[in-house]
């Protein structure tokens, strides 16, 4: 990352485009790798911990605040974790252009208020979705255990991460959990040619 204070997020090799990739490297001895190639085909390898602290930095230096940016490089390097490049270091460019687009706030406050024993609400404060995650699946796992069946609501979030990492959250303590976002309908169901 460039170390210039007042850019929020710049990649060095001189402007060049810079994409992402994942790889398994079992020879090498690291669990995990990651590749991130430049124009000029130079190659680093990075570990599941690399990972989640390029994300970190790249994400405070765009203006997230430290819980913010920490639930983020969480999911983020757990998406390169299970192989799903396609949520993980690809994503934080999009993650850093929506801090400094302002389209989410770096210093949100997401808030959970409970409607009922069994459903929950958490306004996200237009935070990206895992910091809400972060803040309300303690309690989502109470109600659960309480009530025998429970729900979480999450509103004004940004939401591009991998979508797995809260159930398996909620797995790894004995529930069974489902999680869906809602968008506009992009997929024609079967038979259709409108979405």
């Amino acid at each position: 990352l460039d170390e210039k204070p007042n850019t929020p997020m710049a990649w060095r090799a001189s402007h060049a485009q810079v994409r992402f990739a994942a790889g398994w490297a079992r020879s090498t001895g690291r669990h995990h790798l990651s590749t991130v190639t430049t124009a000029e085909q130079a190659t680093v390898a990075l570990d599941l911990c690399e990972i989640e602290r390029l994300t970190m930095r790249a994400l405070l230096r765009a203006g997230a605040a430290e819980e913010h940016a920490s639930a983020v490089a969480d999911v983020v390097m757990r998406a390169e974790q299970d192989g799903s490049i396609s949520h993980g270091l690809f994503r934080v460019p999009g993650y850093v252009a929506a801090l400094a687009s302002g389209k989410v706030r770096g210093n949100a406050q997401p808030k959970l208020t409970t409607v009922t024993p069994s459903l929950l609400r958490c306004d996200g404060d237009n935070s990206f979705a895992p910091l809400a995650h972060r803040r309300s699946l303690g309690s989502l796992e109470t109600a659960a255990k309480t009530s025998g069946i429970a729900a979480l609501c999450i509103t004004r979030t940004a939401h591009w991460a991998a979508l797995w990492p809260e159930t398996e959250w909620l797995a790894s303590r004995g529930l069974v959990a489902m999680a869906c976002c809602s968008f506009l309908p992009t997929v024609a169901p079967h038979g259709s040619d409108n979405p």
